[in-house]
């Protein structure tokens, strides 16, 4: 029977329907991973979105070895919208790239399972928000890449647990503020992008342990005071971006920061 607009029933379908149309475009570019998925029978014997889409969740579940030795897949510029729950069953995937699509928002939940990920990438997307579990269990990570983006803050344990993490990518946010222990653990951590955002105060200890560290970008942000000991512990860096940011006395503190740290310094 036809659906009140606005109605609790409508929006269920409507979410439903973004469900399958997503697991299809991801099933799409996969497809060339398994011999045996034939997109086209699928779509001839099943004559809706919804059972299509039911068809090919019941084909990877049935499919579970060949699902899970798939270890690269490639998801850029497919239009999604959502990353589809069944992400979930690709548990041997060591690189996940879902680039330059227009996906808003994603469940805590979503990445559960992937213990073996060292590469992410979610670069040009439309993400404002991230659940504060989002990369929990991801221990094998290497590579995180959140550029361009519409971030505007970051739960202040996002990124615990992630001690293999080499690079992290957050240029090109809104992001505004910093908590203190954002970066706490990321031992490993070598490259950290943090420029054109809207960044005004960075937290004494917001470095801290970060002994791998070798490029900090701060660039093009509203920084407006540094304390002379806020890059101490990053005793391997070699290149400090400072430049285009409003920060006071800044010719005071360059001698201070040069005898701190052995590092170039853009200004």
């Amino acid at each position: 029977r036809p659906q009140k607009i606005g109605s609790y029933e409508s929006l269920l379908q409507t979410e439903q329907f973004l469900k399958d149309k997503n697991l299809l475009l991801f099933i799409n570019r996969i497809e060339d991973h398994f011999p045996t998925l034939n997109m086209e029978r699928i779509v001839e014997e099943n004559d809706s979105l919804h059972t299509q889409a039911e068809a090919i969740r019941t084909w990877l579940r049935a499919n579970l070895p060949t699902v899970q030795a798939v270890f690269y897949l490639n998801l850029s510029y497919e239009g999604l919208t959502q990353i589809p729950e069944e992400i979930s069953l690709f548990t041997g995937l060591t690189a996940l790239h879902l680039d330059y699509n227009a996906i808003k928002h994603i469940p805590a939940n979503i990445f559960q399972g992937l213990n073996l990920l060292r590469d992410l990438d979610l670069t040009r997307n439309q993400l404002q928000m991230l659940p504060p579990t989002l990369f929990q269990g991801l221990v094998q990570l290497q590579n995180l890449h959140l550029s361009c983006n519409q971030i505007q803050e970051l739960p202040p344990n996002l990124f615990q647990g992630l001690v293999q993490l080499q690079t992290l990518n957050l240029d090109n946010n809104q992001i505004q503020v910093l908590p203190p222990t954002l970066f706490q653990g990321l031992i490993q951590l070598q490259w950290l992008f943090l420029e054109y955002n809207q960044i005004q105060v960075l937290p004494p200890t917001l470095f801290q342990g970060l002994i791998h560290l070798q490029r900090l970008f701060l660039n093009n942000n509203q920084i407006q005071a540094l304390s002379p000991t806020l890059f101490q512990e990053l005793i391997q860096l070699q290149w400090l971006d400072l430049r285009a940011n409003p920060i006071e006395r800044l010719n005071l503190l360059l001698p201070i920061l040069r005898q701190t740290i052995n590092a170039v310094i853009g200004t």
